[in-house]
């Protein structure tokens, strides 16, 4: 019998998703769809740094078409996300700190995004800004920290070989900077997470992701219930690259707890 990689290498292989993505009949995050779904859109606090002092939600839910707007009041489990360290809010307390320009404050929903989106927008948020840090250099200063006891989470020297002695025999020595700017993946698809309630089950999570068993864990979290009561699917992924590994998490946390 020929080796498994004899079958393959070399060979024109057909992609298991090739005719479904080709024909259209693939399904993306944004081709799933439920009777009586709700749409939700966040509300972020659009301050750097700062204290959240109060969420006023009177005129967002006035508007016709709009379910509920859910703050960390409505979070039945733990209020915490983060996938390697839980040290990032799910949605922010009053009287907690805001600790960047989008932490989640709030989530409206409502029975279209448009209505969605623009209740998000009459939701009243006040911060009592502080000052920010926005540099690397500003951050290792430590003059403002930002979480726990010192904005430096780990430090490592490392030590490789005898720079001295390459200098000495160098004709040439050119000293300076080098600084790259902040990247991010540049997928079309856009984040997409829709959560269903069963009745019989626990809750069901379909979306654009790379982790699944990351978003199991950020819903049982903040719903307080075991992780066999949230089943997840991921739908075909429209591009990721990393990009989307953690912030399913986030993203079906909020949907979650509607």
């Amino acid at each position: 019998m020929p080796e498994r990689h004899e079958k393959v290498v070399g060979k024109k292989i057909n992609r298991v998703d090739a005719r479904e993505k080709v024909s259209g009949r693939a399904k993306f995050a944004a081709d799933v769809s439920f009777d009586r779904q709700v749409n939700c859109a966040l509300v972020i606090a659009k301050k750097a740094h700062g204290v959240l002092k109060s969420i006023d939600a009177s005129s967002a839910k006035r508007i016709p078409g709009v379910e509920g707007v859910f703050t960390w009041r409505d979070v039945p489990g733990e209020n915490q996300l983060g996938d390697v360290i839980k040290d990032m809010p799910c949605l922010v307390k009053e009287g907690e700190r805001v600790r960047f320009y989008g932490d989640v404050v709030a989530v409206v929903a409502a029975s279209s995004k448009k209505i969605a989106e623009e209740a998000a927008e009459l939701v009243n948020v006040e911060i009592e800004e502080l000052k920010p840090v926005l540099t690397i250099e500003e951050a290792i200063k430590d003059e403002i920290v930002i979480h726990g006891k010192s904005n430096i989470g780990v430090s490592r020297r490392i030590r490789k070989g005898n720079a001295s002695k390459f200098f000495e025999n160098s004709e040439h020595i050119f000293e300076g900077e080098f600084y790259a700017h902040y990247q991010e993946q540049a997928y079309m698809e856009t984040q997409g997470v829709i959560v269903v309630p069963d009745i019989d089950y626990g809750f069901t999570v379909y979306g654009t992701m790379q982790c699944p068993y990351y978003v199991q864990g950020a819903v049982s979290n903040v719903l307080g219930i075991p992780m066999s009561r949230v089943r997840v699917i991921q739908t075909e992924t429209g591009g990721a690259f990393g990009g989307k590994e953690d912030i399913p998490s986030y993203v079906a946390s909020y949907a979650a707890i509607v």
